[in-house]
């Protein structure tokens, strides 16, 4: 390795660091699994501090909001069109768009 070489490669070494550092200094990189808009998938969130950079689908292996495994409705579930929902002790097919649960709206949703 000549001089040259090893200034290139000095150059790059720095440069990691200092991206590592950045990467540090905004609060690393995590990572989140969440039920996605899509049923059967879930979305693998990648987060560089509190900022969403990447989501990516992956199939759940037991499908959730089926008529088997139906969603537990809750205020700030993931309504997603199609999906089962179970709300006092009763089953529901959601026919309304997608969106977050704010409440319990009777008029989104058919009796199964």
């Amino acid at each position: 390795m000549d001089k040259n070489d090893f200034e290139v490669l000095l150059n790059k070494i720095k440069q990691s660091k200092f991206i590592e550092d950045k990467i540090d200094t905004f609060g690393g990189f995590t990572n989140k699994t969440v039920q996605s808009d899509k049923l059967g998938y879930d979305w693998i969130e990648e987060y560089l501090g509190d900022v969403l950079v990447k989501q990516t689908y992956v199939e759940q292996e037991n499908p959730v909001g089926v008529a088997d495994n139906p969603f537990n409705f809750t205020v700030g579930v993931q309504l997603i069109p199609n999906a089962y929902y179970m709300y006092k002790d009763e089953r529901y097919v959601y026919v309304g768009e997608s969106k977050i649960a704010k409440k319990w709206i009777a008029n989104d949703f058919e009796k199964i």
